[in-house]
């Protein structure tokens, strides 16, 4: 008797220790795979974020539009230095260097932001529109003019 009480005691004992155990690998894979979509949206939105935080920081400075051989390009201009952060695509990255307004890009010397291939910019109204390939940002532009070339 003293035997099977025993028995059932030490298969209870391994039932609670199977829960447990399934427990915590079914805790760690669903935290596992919450981790990585969390980590995929932040990186699919650093972009339009670190765009967004760009032009909202700066209200004094001028913002303009041109069309160059790299395609649309977006300068932040930094006051009246003559000089801004210059925004483009460049062999499948969005880029940004900082030199001379009108003065050439430097590829090259470019800090790539994040992969991509689209990079659009219109203006309606008030509102600055940019696309890329993670999706679209809309930033109020108050009182700030943009110079389309």
């Amino acid at each position: 008797m003293k035997t099977t009480r025993s028995i059932y005691a030490l298969g209870i004992s391994a039932m609670f220790l199977g829960g447990f155990l399934l427990l915590v690998v079914f805790g760690a894979t669903t935290y596992r795979n919450i981790s990585a979509v969390q980590s995929s949206n932040n990186e699919l939105r650093s972009s339009l974020s670190y765009l967004s935080t760009s032009l909202t920081t700066d209200r004094a400075s001028d913002l303009f539009i041109n069309k160059e051989n790299v395609g649309t390009v977006l300068i932040i201009a930094d006051g009246d230095t003559g000089y801004g952060k210059r925004i483009y695509l460049y062999e499948g990255y969005l880029v940004e260097d900082y030199g001379p307004v009108d003065g050439s890009l430097m590829p090259e010397d470019a800090i790539r932001i994040a992969e991509g291939q689209t990079f659009t910019i219109r203006k309606e109204d008030q509102l600055l529109i940019i696309e890329t390939d993670e999706g679209t940002v809309k930033v109020f532009l108050q009182d700030r003019e943009v110079k389309f070339s």
